[in-house]
């Protein structure tokens, strides 16, 4: 309820609830399509199992034309779509909606992420399309998968790494600070390194050439 409070506060114009079997969830707008026709499960994985059952019954009282079925989309790692599958009891139903297993990286805090993601069988070109949609609210790179191993891949290069990155930074305002400089002047330093690094992303040369250009000019990068 605290959680529902503080959305609902944030988001006034939103209607929030933590109850899965709220008729509002579930209504149609001129009866055909309906209102919440994408579910978010971003729980922890340990609990995404009671949400599906939740979703499933929820599921089961409301009656859906075939073609407008809800789509459940998943930021729970670790979870195959397979599970989710057993879970919400779709393999029992012939009209069963879309799963889709999303791995947003760290940096959508800021809405500067990295997103990738695998579909079940059942997702239709206008479905991925919704998806893509929604996750480059706050993630600029948005990609659809062709196996769902790769999830894991994704995971392994982007998930956690900008802790390995702060480590970095850190290190090198430490080195500056030992060295003599103030800590002010050495944040500041390594800032606007790492956006100068950052930025050259976006440029029409990859970060190698820019790289090498860079090792061209200045002896001071072959010593770094």
């Amino acid at each position: 309820q605290e959680c529902v409070e503080q959305i609902s506060k944030r988001y006034p114009e939103t209607y929030v609830t933590d109850n899965n079997d709220d008729e509002k969830l579930w209504l149609f707008n001129n009866g055909d399509a309906p209102v919440a026709h994408i579910v978010l499960i971003c729980t922890k994985p340990q609990s995404t199992s009671d949400v599906c059952d939740s979703i499933r019954m929820a599921h089961d009282k409301a009656s859906f034309p075939s073609r407008n079925l809800p789509m459940v989309v998943t930021m729970c790692p670790g979870i195959t779509i397979s599970k989710l599958e057993t879970w919400l009891h779709l393999r029992e139903n012939q009209n069963a909606f879309t799963v889709v297993k999303t791995m947003p990286n760290t940096p959508v805090y800021i809405r500067q992420g990295a997103t990738a993601f695998f579909t079940n069988k059942h997702a239709s070109e206008a479905k991925v399309k919704s998806v893509v949609a929604l996750f480059r609210v706050f993630s600029p790179c948005v990609e659809r998968l062709a196996e769902e191993s790769l999830l894991d891949v994704a995971v392994a290069v982007s998930d956690s790494r900008p802790a390995y990155v702060f480590q970095l930074y850190k290190s090198l305002v430490n080195s500056g600070v030992e060295c003599g400089l103030p800590e002010a002047l050495a944040h500041a330093l390594v800032t606007q390194t790492s956006s100068f690094t950052s930025s050259c992303r976006h440029r029409k040369d990859n970060e190698y050439q820019i790289f090498n250009k860079l090792i061209i000019k200045s002896s001071c990068y072959r010593l770094g």
